[in-house]
């Protein structure tokens, strides 16, 4: 069965891009971000002060308003995050596309996601601010927000990247990627 997907919402010169990992198993969700049960990144970002009032997930575009774009490392098909097969080419086009939108920050949602991306093992990496750069952009490791990671949470990085975040103004939402 095909699904619809969403399109990634990069804009030039965000604040932030969250990069997950998959969308949602269920072809009703894998329209929208973050909308799995229990998830906690719509109210996160409201909590740390990103958005003004807590979005709902089909509304997911109006984040370029605040300076805020997504995407998903893996847009073929929907799938939980431990099922996910990377694809080269696909990670090159999203580099690509990091690059040419200049992110002030690239903010990996969950440690697998940043461990697939960068080819580095979870245990090496570590929640915040990192040492190495995409292009001209901070990259930036966040805990995930999905419920099955809950045992993972803490508030405590968001806080920090929101901080951070504040160090670029909003910039004007100029086009979305196709």
């Amino acid at each position: 069965m095909s699904q619809q997907h969403h399109r990634p919402l990069f804009m030039p010169n965000a604040r932030i891009v969250f990069c997950g990992m998959c969308k949602a198993t269920s072809p009703s969700l894998a329209e929208t971000y973050y909308e799995q049960p229990g998830d906690k990144f719509w109210t996160t970002l409201h909590k740390v002060g990103l958005t003004p009032a807590v979005c709902k997930p089909v509304a997911y575009r109006q984040l370029m308003l605040f300076g805020l774009g997504l995407a998903d490392l893996k847009e073929e098909k929907a799938g939980l995050d431990h099922s996910a097969k990377f694809h080269e080419n696909y990670i090159r086009k999203f580099t690509d596309d990091l690059i040419t939108h200049a992110p002030f920050i690239v903010a990996f949602n969950g440690k697998k996601a940043a461990s697939l991306y960068f080819s580095i093992p979870t245990k090496k990496l570590s929640y915040g601010l990192q040492t190495f750069s995409i292009g001209n952009s901070k990259v930036f490791i966040l805990p995930s927000t999905a419920n099955s990671a809950s045992k993972f949470w803490n508030l405590t990085p968001w806080q920090d990247i929101a901080l951070l975040a504040k160090q670029r103004p909003k910039s004007i939402p100029l086009k979305h990627a196709k």
